[in-house]
């Protein structure tokens, strides 16, 4: 099957994904680079074979081949905390806040 090779110099992950989309993302949203390799199954199932923050110098290598095996990945944990749910509370509230001082919504 095609798929990608992530080689970081000490390792190698293989991954494919037959029944989804397989991700290689480079991400700063919360600080540092972070790369991400993964896929998201059809289901909405998202899994990862390989994550970690980038340090300045870090090497990696991508390459679309053909493979023979894919390297186990963990099921990515999308629950959200009780932090994360408070925060998405206050927003919702503000929001609500300002559409009804802009006459947009009734209480």
């Amino acid at each position: 099957m095609n798929g990608f090779i992530l080689d970081t110099g000490d390792k190698k992950w293989y991954g494919a994904s037959r029944s989804g989309i397989t991700d290689i993302l480079l991400s700063n949203k919360e600080g540092p680079y972070r790369l991400y390799f993964g896929c998201m199954e059809r289901n909405g199932i998202p899994y990862t074979w390989y994550s970690a923050d980038l340090e300045p110098g870090d090497r990696f290598t991508i390459i679309y081949d053909n493979i023979e095996q894919v390297s186990p990945a963990v099921r990515v944990n999308l629950e959200n905390t009780p932090e994360d749910d408070q925060l998405l509370l206050e927003s919702y509230k503000k929001l609500k806040q300002e559409l009804i001082d802009d006459g947009l919504i009734v209480p």
